[in-house]
C-alpha cells in the first residue's frame, strides 16, 4: 500500500474524534502520562497537517462537516 493509499483510506472523522477524546482527558495527575498523551496529540496534529498537504484540507479537516455529536 502506498502512502497516498493509506491517507485516502484513513477514517479522518474517526481520527478527529479520537484526537478530541485524548484532548478531553488530559491533564493526568502523573506528569509522565500527561507528556505521553500530549506527544501523541502533537503527532496527530503533524500527521493531519502532512496528510492535508497531500490529499487536501477538506478531506482531512472537513470544515463543513458538523461534529456536534462530539461536543460535551
Amino acid at each position: 500500500m502506498s502512502v497516498l493509499d493509506f491517507l485516502e483510506k484513513t477514517d479522518w472523522k474517526l481520527l478527529r474524534k479520537q484526537k478530541q477524546d485524548l484532548v478531553m482527558i488530559t491533564p493526568f495527575k502523573d506528569i509522565e502520562t500527561t507528556k505521553s498523551i500530549d506527544g501523541i496529540i502533537n503527532f496527530l496534529d503533524q500527521f493531519q497537517e502532512m496528510a492535508a498537504s497531500y490529499i487536501g484540507e477538506n478531506k482531512v479537516f472537513n470544515p463543513e462537516e458538523e461534529d456536534e455529536e462530539w461536543e460535551i
